[in-house]
């Protein structure tokens, strides 16, 4: 039977893994996923990889009470050891598994291409991911990350009462564009969601104010999702005095 947008998420997925991951014939592809995300989008990553004729895994395991580091003492031992000989890595786990140890093994192996969509449904990858414009958007991206790069200082406001300034040290900023994703300029093979780039300023120059007014996740217990009243915090140079708010 037809499901919710199936047609639009192959898109999407085909995407992911033609365009962004540019999977060759016969690598290996590994997607993980645990109980917690919508399968859909594993079934369909598998499926693109496979027309692909990539060798496709696909790894559904029991969540983790937290993320990172935290996934050590909870993952099966086989897929801490699947995670660094795979050619390519799409995690969809709601509790990520970025920053783990079989992570940072993927990452010093130099090989191991990674996308970390984490908690990602049909509907989002449908709408954040297969109906974007990924060719204007990257031009857009590429603009503000070279806008940044050439940055000193930096300041940024908003109407929630964000204020914070710091320097930005000549640190390399990274964009994600979603477009034929190869290792960034720290020399990473983790990529991100498009849309965005990420960057780190000098921690000591930070000082001011920080405003959520959006959502807000620490993850485990501490996802909070969409904030009714926004949460401050209070920096001063590089460190948290201060959390305020809702």
């Amino acid at each position: 039977m037809p499901s919710f947008l199936e047609l639009e998420l192959a898109k999407a997925c085909d995407f992911i893994v033609r365009e962004s991951l540019r999977v060759r014939p016969g690598e290996s592809l590994l997607v993980t996923i645990d109980t917690e995300t919508d399968f859909r989008v594993a079934e369909a990553t598998a499926r693109a990889a496979q027309t692909l004729d990539a060798k496709v895994a696909v790894i559904w395991h029991t969540t983790p009470p937290g993320f990172g580091k935290v996934t050590d003492n909870y993952l099966p031992e086989p897929v801490k050891a699947a995670i660094p000989k795979a050619d390519v890595w799409v995690e969809y786990n709601n509790q990520w598994l970025l920053y783990s140890t079989p992570w940072e093994e993927a990452i010093n192996s130099k090989r191991v291409r990674h996308l970390c969509l984490g908690g990602m449904d049909v509907e989002r990858i449908v709408r954040c991911i297969g109906k974007v414009d990924w060719k204007k958007t990257s031009v857009f991206l590429d603009k503000l990350a070279e806008m940044t790069q050439n940055a000193k200082k930096v300041r940024i406001t908003n109407r929630a009462g964000n204020d914070i300034q710091f320097e930005m040290g000549g640190r390399p900023v990274v964009s994600e564009t979603m477009e034929n994703y190869k290792p960034n300029l720290c020399g990473f093979h983790s990529h991100f969601l498009g849309g965005q780039i990420i960057w780190a300023p000098l921690e000591q120059s930070i000082n001011g104010r920080i405003t959520f007014d959006g959502s807000l996740a620490g993850g485990g217990d501490a996802i909070f999702g969409v904030l009714h009243n926004p949460v401050t915090l209070e920096i001063k140079n590089g460190r948290i005095l201060n959390i305020e708010g809702g």
